[in-house]
């Protein structure tokens, strides 16, 4: 929950770094970044068909959630730090505004592949008895 608050704090206090964050959404997801339109588009793209092929993969309809999954990918490896987190492409929780991916800046493709990753975490922790 830190993490996210932190995030919050860093939009909210530092106009100067939030002025170029953007919202993208799709029919699943909201992404805000502050990558280039011509690298989030695609990735949001992409991602869409990532989970439909997951979600019938574990078996789950192509169903809307009852929470929208909000993704916060970053542009610049130092906001990301500002998070204090290291050795991670990014991670997933469930904030009280709902769940939430925040995933590092890319290097070639790392974004895609932690992006993919999270979302799998997401789905286990949406539709799995089991608690990880």
């Amino acid at each position: 929950m830190m993490r996210g608050v932190s995030v919050l704090l860093l939009l909210l206090v530092q106009p100067a770094f939030a002025q170029d964050w953007v919202a993208y959404t799709s029919d699943n997801f909201t992404v805000y970044s502050d990558s280039p339109e011509r690298e989030v588009v695609p990735m949001l793209r992409d991602f869409e068909t990532f989970r439909l092929v997951a979600r019938s993969l574990m078996g789950l309809e192509d169903v809307a959630e009852s929470e929208r999954l909000t993704i916060v990918i970053f542009g610049r490896s130092r906001d990301f730090r500002r998070l204090d987190v290291h050795g991670v492409g990014g991670f997933f929780y469930h904030s009280v505004f709902g769940p939430r991916m925040l995933i590092a800046p890319a290097r070639q493709d790392f974004n895609r592949q932690a992006l993919f990753h999270e979302y799998v975490h997401y789905l286990m922790y949406r539709h799995s008895p089991v608690n990880y």
